[in-house]
């Protein structure tokens, strides 16, 4: 195997971590927006509980992956170190180092879903709280 064989398997890996960070924000996005937008048919405790169950059920699976993603992209670097020719710059491999990325992205995913969840579950409260205090 040579470098050259490397280096798109690699950027293929960033890819994919950029497809799964695509999708929990669209996802994260799309519940907020159905929260905000069906009042009514979120405002049943039930409904909010469902809604974050299966957002954090989502979540912790897209951080799993993408933390294996991440796993994946280091082995690919360490891969691609091994190939390089002595004196041949290896920038483009240093740019993408994840050996701290993993404890901040699993803080950083962790808080966001702390945020959409605790959104699900107050802004239909709030926004019934809201038009009943406008209505008296």
């Amino acid at each position: 195997m040579e470098l050259t064989d490397v280096l798109p398997l690699l950027y293929e890996r960033f890819g994919a971590f950029q497809a799964l960070w695509n999708l929990y924000i669209t996802l994260a996005i799309g519940i907020l927006g159905f929260v905000t937008a069906a009042q009514k048919a979120t405002r049943p405790v039930a409904i909010r509980v469902i809604l974050i169950v299966a957002f954090l059920v989502f979540a912790i699976i897209n951080l799993t992956t993408l933390n294996r993603v991440l796993s994946e992209r280091r082995i690919l670097e360490e891969l691609a170190e091994s190939l390089a020719k002595p004196g041949l710059e290896m920038d483009l491999v240093e740019v993408s180092r994840v050996s701290g990325e993993v404890t901040y992205l699993n803080i950083y995913h962790s808080i966001l879903d702390l945020v959409v969840a605790s959104l699900v579950w107050f802004i239909p409260h709030h926004q019934s709280k809201d038009k009943s205090s406008k209505s008296s």
